[in-house]
C-alpha cells in the first residue's frame, strides 16, 4: 500500500543523541514517495510545539518528529487537537516512545514503514500538567535527579549507558521525601524516593516496563512510588543492569502502583518535576489524563 499523505513536514532536533547523516538518509527516501514534503530545525524547547503548529496550517497532513522522547513531545503538543497524526522517527538516546509503540529504532527502517504505507494509527491518551502534555510519564525524586544529572553530551557519547552511571550514583545516597498525593478522594502518604505518573510503562532501550498494566488506551494515569523500603530490591535491579546479569522486563515488585485519572502530588522538600525527559516546573503538581488525545503512525499489526 503506497503513503496516503499529501503534505509531510518533518521537524528534526539537531541535537538528538545518535550521530547518523539525517537528511541523506531522509532525502533518499523521502523523495521516492512524497512530493510535498519539508523539514525544520528545532534550537530551543517549545521550537517543536511553534513549528508543528506553523506546519498543520500551512496544510500538513503528516507531522513527524526526529529526536529523542522530549523532542516527540514537544512536537506533540503542537499536534494534539488538529486531527493530524504525529510519526516518529526515533534519534534520541533512550527513544521509549518508539520501543512502545514498535517502531523500528533503526532511522531508515522507521522512515520506509511511513513512506511504503505499511502503518496504520494508533489513538493513545496523553497526560497534561498544566499547559503541558506527555506522552510517556511524568519524573519526581530519584529518577527526575538521574534525568538532571545526565548531561547531553555524556548521552551522545555514551547513550543510555550514562543514564545507568547516574542511576548508580543516586543509588549510592537516595534522597527519601514525604509524598502526599490526592486522588480519587482518597489522601495517600508515604515514604518514597520517587514518584511516576505514567501513561506508557516502557523505560529506555533496556527493555524495562514500569509494568505490563500500563496502557495509553484506558483513560487512566498509572502512578508509581519507589518507595524505602524497596530500596535493596531497586539497588539490586541497578547492579544487575550494569553488569547486565539479567534482562529485566518488568519493575513493577519495585513500586507502589495507583490508576486514576487525576492526582495532586506534593512533597515535603520542593522537587524538580520532568516530563518525558525534559525539566518543566517543580511540586506540588497536578497531572490528569486527556484520554484518545492523540495519533501516533505505528507498524502494522
Amino acid at each position: 500500500m503506497p503513503a496516503n499523505f499529501d503534505n509531510v513536514h518533518i521537524i528534526i532536533n539537531p541535537a538528538a543523541g545518535k550521530n547518523e547523516p539525517v537528511l541523506n538518509t531522509l532525502n533518499k527516501i523521502f523523495n521516492t514517495h512524497f512530493h510535498n514534503w519539508e523539514v525544520s530545525i528545532t534550537h530551543q524547547k517549545g521550537d517543536g510545539q511553534r513549528l508543528a503548529q506553523n506546519a498543520i496550517h500551512n496544510g500538513a497532513d503528516l507531522v513527524i518528529a526526529y529526536g529523542g522522547d522530549g523532542t516527540a513531545m514537544d512536537v506533540a503538543n503542537g499536534v494534539m487537537g488538529h486531527h493530524v497524526p504525529l510519526g516518529i522517527l526515533p534519534g534520541g538516546t533512550g527513544n521509549a516512545l518508539a520501543a512502545e509503540m514498535g517502531i523500528p529504532r533503526d532511522l531508515k527502517k522507521a522512515a520506509e514503514m511511513i513512506c511504503s504505507g505499511r502503518w496504520r494509527t494508533h489513538i493513545v491518551d496523553v497526560g497534561r500538567i498544566g499547559d503541558q502534555i506527555f506522552l510517556l510519564r511524568a519524573d519526581m525524586g530519584t529518577t527526575e535527579e538521574v534525568i538532571g544529572a545526565t548531561d547531553r553530551d555524556a548521552k551522545n557519547r555514551y547513550g543510555m549507558i550514562a543514564y545507568v552511571v547516574s542511576a548508580v550514583k543516586a543509588m549510592l545516597n537516595p534522597k527519601v521525601s514525604q509524598y502526599r498525593m490526592v486522588f480519587d478522594g482518597m489522601d495517600v502518604q508515604c515514604e518514597g524516593l520517587a514518584c511516576l505518573i505514567a501513561n506508557m510503562g516502557t523505560v529506555g532501550t533496556l527493555d524495562l516496563s514500569l509494568s505490563k498494566s500500563v496502557d495509553p488506551t484506558d483513560g487512566m494515569l498509572d502512578v508509581f512510588v519507589f518507595s524505602k523500603d524497596h530500596f535493596k530490591n531497586m539497588r539490586s535491579i541497578i547492579t544487575n543492569i550494569v553488569a547486565d546479569l539479567v534482562h529485566l522486563r518488568d519493575l513493577e515488585a519495585s513500586m507502589l502502583h495507583f490508576q486514576t485519572k487525576e492526582i495532586t502530588v506534593s512533597v515535603s522538600d520542593e522537587l524538580s518535576v520532568s516530563i518525558d525527559g525534559e525539566p518543566i516546573t517543580r511540586t506540588p503538581v497536578t497531572a490528569s489524563v486527556v484520554p484518545q488525545a492523540l495519533q501516533l503512525v505505528v507498524p502494522h499489526e
